[in-house]
């Protein structure tokens, strides 16, 4: 209750009724003979007992919860919920399939997917997880750990290809052909070159999507995350340049979970299963690429 802020939020993360919830707490309160919150109609706040009772036993459960999570790690079988906020497409089309997998592998795994771009609150809805895009900082509720870092390249159609002069490295891209995608100037990186481009062409959008369907109707050169390619590379409908030059505009996606002592095991297992499968992720992606990169 103190942790999730309202009786509402305790009920969900426990799945239980908010009755439920206030029954505890007012039985509770008769065996104590004190009034462990103060209640407002808006919030509620502890009192002064209330606050030494949390103090005092909050760290005798966090080591309760520890000792069990000890005895299960004995076991070779995972159990329990796991409820997780995605949002976009990488995550609905690279994670899902990695998360379903975890599944197959724990069928005592329960998982609770809110696939979603608002902005959750972790602690108050009893989200054990959610992976974002960066940059991320740690704050004092939650917790950010890196979680793949994915390149983005430069993609057009053969038919743009052939209205252009040739392009044999960063400073040969024609401004007014490059479409940019949340008015980023590109940076890109070979050796100990570096080399920009102000891409101004004329299609803009904040969604890679959209300028990944422009560059497809020959509108234009665009520097998408390596995700957008999909199968557009390997059959040809786009050419992906200049594959031995880097950008420096990665997008990084990062776990948050909130902070706490001990991370239930099946939380855990799931994270460091996502970190390694999503290195193998990343990797397919370069390889995709420089596979059938122009040359």
């Amino acid at each position: 209750m103190v942790e999730r802020g309202t009786f509402s939020a305790a009920a969900r993360y426990l799945d239980v009724s908010v009755s439920y919830v206030s029954r505890q707490i007012a039985a509770l309160e008769v065996r104590l003979e004190v009034q462990l919150f103060a209640r407002t109609t808006r919030q509620m706040q502890l009192t002064e007992p209330g606050r030494r009772l949390y103090d005092t036993s909050h760290p005798l459960l966090a080591e309760l919860l520890h000792a069990q999570e000890t005895i299960l790690e004995t076991r070779e079988a995972l159990e329990g919920d796991i409820k997780i906020s995605l949002a976009g497409k990488f995550a609905e089309e690279q994670l899902v399939p990695v998360l379903t997998q975890f599944c197959n592998d724990n069928p005592k795994i329960r998982l609770t997917l809110d696939v979603s771009s608002r902005n959750v609150d972790m602690i108050a809805e009893g989200y054990h997880m959610a992976v974002r895009m960066g940059p991320l900082e740690n704050t004092g509720a939650l917790v950010a750990t890196r979680l793949l870092s994915v390149p983005t390249i430069i993609l057009a159609t053969q038919r743009v290809l052939d209205q252009v002069p040739p392009i044999r490295s960063p400073s040969d891209l024609a401004a007014p052909w490059c479409l940019p995608l949340v008015n980023r100037e590109w940076a890109f990186f070979k050796d100990e070159r570096r080399e920009d481009v102000k891409p101004e062409g004329r299609f803009r959008s904040n969604s890679g999507a959209a300028v990944l369907q422009a560059a497809l109707d020959h509108i234009g050169i665009v520097n998408v995350p390596a995700y957008y390619q999909d199968d557009h590379v390997t059959t040809g409908r786009l050419v992906r340049l200049l594959p031995d030059w880097t950008s420096t505009q990665n997008s990084t996606f990062y776990v948050v979970f909130p902070t706490q002592r001990h991370m239930p095991l099946r939380v855990r297992k799931l994270i460091e299963y996502l970190k390694q499968s999503m290195s193998r992720v990343t990797q397919d992606m370069h390889d995709t690429g420089d596979t059938h990169a122009a040359t």
